[in-house]
């Protein structure tokens, strides 16, 4: 899978998520994910820059968003967020 497709898969489940359930207020927010080349948020692929280190809550473009980086093994296999929102949902 690359990056976009791995970004379209988590939208699909955070939205089956019923974060009012998790906690009164609560909702999703725009995230980004990103690998040592590209960064994907909503329909933009962006090179990698200094603003995403880390998987953590930036200000970008004037929105807070959540940023994980995915890593890829030697066979090509990707983890990180997935299993981040396995955990969740």
């Amino acid at each position: 899978m690359n990056l976009q497709d791995i970004y379209k898969a988590v939208q699909i489940r955070l939205k089956s998520v019923e974060f009012e359930k998790l906690w009164p207020a609560f909702k999703a927010y725009n995230f980004a994910l990103y690998n040592q080349e590209n960064v994907v948020l909503k329909d933009k692929v962006i090179p990698m820059n200094d603003q995403f280190v880390g998987n953590t809550v930036i200000k970008y473009d004037g929105f807070v968003i959540s940023q994980y980086f995915l890593m890829t093994e030697e066979k090509g296999v990707l983890y990180g967020i997935l299993s981040l929102t396995m955990t969740v949902i």
